[in-house]
């Protein structure tokens, strides 16, 4: 491999992690964002902060604020992120485009070749 075709997949695998990384900090941001509803439904929930539906049943039982019972209960999204935080949740990776997820997988590869050479 040549040292730009290198440089240019390091480049791209940074570029990509920040992206990542910028996606999953949006995930556990604050529900004053445009188009967040006060309450949501559990598997909405689930996938607005990148988990599955029977984690947030989990957190519920564990304290996650919700309000109401049975299939009207809903988690009231602001008081949850703050409790996630408060409990030190971190958000969970984004699904990624599986090409994306290609590309960085083959520019790490590289480089660990790199550091064994």
């Amino acid at each position: 491999m040549t040292p730009a075709a290198a440089d240019l997949l390091d480049a791209l695998a940074a570029a990509l992690a920040e992206k990542v990384a910028a996606r999953g900090a949006e995930r556990l941001g604050t529900s004053s964002a445009p188009g967040t509803p006060a309450a949501m439904r559990f598997a909405d929930f689930a996938e607005h902060v990148g988990c599955s539906r029977a984690a947030v049943f989990e957190l519920a039982r564990r304290g996650l604020p919700t309000v109401g019972k049975g299939r009207a209960r809903r988690v009231l999204v602001a008081e949850a992120l703050g409790w996630m935080r408060s409990q030190g949740a971190q958000p969970s990776a984004p699904t990624i485009d599986p090409e994306l997820a290609a590309v960085a997988a083959l520019a790490q590869m590289r480089a660990r070749r790199r550091r064994v050479q």
